[in-house]
């Protein structure tokens, strides 16, 4: 049985680039989705300010198996050798963007301990682009070269290194730079509604721009947070999060 440290070491061991999987879906899978996004009741404990969160296994008629009948398969052939466990997914309608995060372990609600009993190695999380507001506009995903690999962490606006419910030892940061974010990178303006004490350190990998039907996958160790907003006020996309289990 490996240990949680151990089973980080693992994860890292695993770390995958970010890429896209055009039409990972269907149109009438497409409209599936957003029929039960807006059918389902906003599940409050999730949702504030910037987000509006629908849990996709709250749907009245039979979701969660149809989801499960769509998706399980699309994900196994994508990461055909590994043995897949399905975490969770839910909606979410962004009001704002994102600031920089990681998917890694929801230890708030899963413990170090239940995750060693599991055997749970740190997986990936797939969005799929649902719609803007307005039907305009392109939203992307900024993803960062910079990992941490264990618990899910979100820097907020705030300074990392000064914020006690962040992230204060940055040496757990890999790939952390401790430079001044270089405001003449070409993707700068994607990230420019940022303070700068919350990209300092970081680093742009790529920016993966949404379409609906598509799949953005990338592991859940991975920073990233969202472009800031041109051209719409909100926009919607469902989310799996998986990881790999270690136990036949």
């Amino acid at each position: 049985m490996k240990t949680f440290q151990e089973l980080c070491k693992s994860s890292e061991e695993l770390f995958f680039s970010p890429f896209v999987i055009e039409n990972f879906i269907s149109p009438e899978e497409l409209e599936f989705c957003l029929d039960v996004y807006d059918k389902s009741p906003v599940f409050e404990p999730a949702s504030h300010s910037r987000a509006t969160r629908k849990d996709s296994q709250m749907h009245p008629e039979g979701g969660p198996s149809k989801f499960k009948e769509i998706f399980l398969p699309k994900l196994a052939e994508v990461f055909k050798d590994k043995k897949i466990v399905y975490e969770g997914s839910n909606f979410t309608e962004w009001h704002a963007p994102v600031s920089v995060h990681t998917d890694g372990y929801q230890l708030p609600y899963s413990s170090a301990e239940t995750i060693e009993k599991n055997q749970e190695i740190l997986g990936f999380a797939v969005l799929v682009p649902l719609r803007t507001d307005t039907g305009t506009g392109t939203p992307g995903t900024v993803m960062f070269d910079q990992k941490l690999y264990g618990g899910g962490v979100n820097l907020a606006d705030s300074a990392h290194s000064k914020d006690s419910s962040k992230i204060n030892d940055v040496s757990l940061i890999s790939e952390y730079t401790n430079k001044e974010f270089d405001k003449t990178d070409s993707n700068y303006f994607c990230v420019d509604h940022l303070a700068d004490e919350t990209l300092h350190g970081f680093s742009i990998d790529k920016i993966i721009r949404w379409n609906p039907r598509d799949a953005v996958v990338w592991h859940r160790s991975q920073f990233h947070c969202s472009s800031k907003f041109v051209g719409f006020n909100s926009k919607t996309h469902l989310i799996f999060f998986c990881n790999y289990n270690l136990v036949d």
